[in-house]
């Protein structure tokens, strides 16, 4: 039995690939390259993440409690969580490629890290019991904090991440704040979701120049769009335009155009100025791809800019 260094693993039927490593999970590698393979936990007790192996060597790396039939170990499924890759691998596997493949869930969280960054709490909730959240980048999750109504905020945490959640919480959610100020670190909160149709369109992902603007706190629902780009490695050129008085993750935003050629970012203080921005980078682009988490309002004035060209697809958060 042969060992790759870098072993590449081929999805079927999509014919996606990604490298793996012999000290990650093959479930591990591919989220972490972007793929969105299916899982609700990532200790094996689940078995969402069942695939057939088409070609190719695996190795076990972690016991599982979940049970595979008879059947299932004669034709070769594995769970993708508890199995490394030895060599070039092709695997069967049913990946989300919409909104509507991803089925809801509800697990139970702890508040692990808060913090305030010009006026924005930011918060990272741990996941318990070895679950996770599974969801496509820009979407929702209903959050059932106690004494006051459940809210819906994106989840700014890219979903690569299965042990954690992340969610921004600006000034004007006081009543959320005042609560999750006075959580201890064993109180549970509970998740919901995933929610929302606000995600990337996989298609012609390379040759389109993306181009995110976010208002404000809203940047949250972007945020784990430009990670799970950045983690496909695909390198499109992309553009972030985000208005806000204070830009709380400028730090973050910084790094990312100073580490990626293809990224630009431009902070702005005014809905006039990302008009103009985007009305010029509408003019030296070919095909462009808008998404765009803003109040409401301002949806119908850029829809109108983007109508201008004739290869410009808006796509509006519709739970901004």
């Amino acid at each position: 039995m042969s060992h790759d260094d870098n072993p590449v693993v081929t999805l079927s039927p999509s014919g996606r690939q990604f490298s793996s490593h012999h000290h990650t999970s093959i479930l591990e590698a591919g989220l972490s390259a972007g793929i969105t393979l299916p899982y609700r936990c990532s200790n094996g007790s689940c078995g969402e993440c069942r695939a057939r192996i088409l070609s190719g060597d695996v190795e076990m790396v972690q016991h599982h409690d979940y049970t595979l039939t008879q059947a299932e170990k004669a034709a070769g499924v594995v769970l993708l969580c508890s199995h490394r890759a030895l060599n070039n691998l092709a695997i069967e596997v049913s990946e989300a490629g919409t909104p509507e493949d991803i089925p809801q869930q509800q697990l139970n969280t702890r508040l692990c890290h808060c913090e305030t960054n010009d006026n924005v709490m930011v918060i990272r909730l741990k996941i318990l019991r070895g679950k996770a959240l599974w969801y496509l980048a820009g979407q929702y999750a209903m959050i059932h904090l106690p004494g006051i109504p459940a809210c819906l905020l994106p989840i700014a945490s890219c979903p690569c991440e299965t042990g954690y959640l992340e969610f921004h919480i600006p000034e004007t959610m006081k009543p959320i704040r005042r609560v999750v100020e006075k959580l201890g670190r064993r109180d549970r909160i509970l998740v919901g979701g995933p929610q929302g149709n606000f995600v990337i369109k996989e298609d012609s992902l390379a040759s389109t120049h993306h181009i995110f603007i976010a208002n404000s706190h809203q940047f949250a629902a972007i945020k784990p769009m430009i990670e799970h780009i950045i983690a496909t490695e695909e390198e499109p050129r992309c553009t972030l335009l985000w208005q806000a008085k204070k830009h709380y993750k400028s730090n973050l935003c910084r790094s990312w155009n100073d580490a990626f050629d293809w990224f630009s970012y431009r902070p702005l203080d005014n809905i006039e100025s990302v008009q103009n921005e985007l009305a010029l980078l509408l003019k030296d682009s070919t095909t462009v791809r808008i998404y765009a988490s803003m109040p409401s309002g301002e949806h119908t004035t850029l829809r109108q800019l983007c109508s201008t060209s004739a290869n410009a697809d808006y796509i509006a958060d519709q739970q901004s």
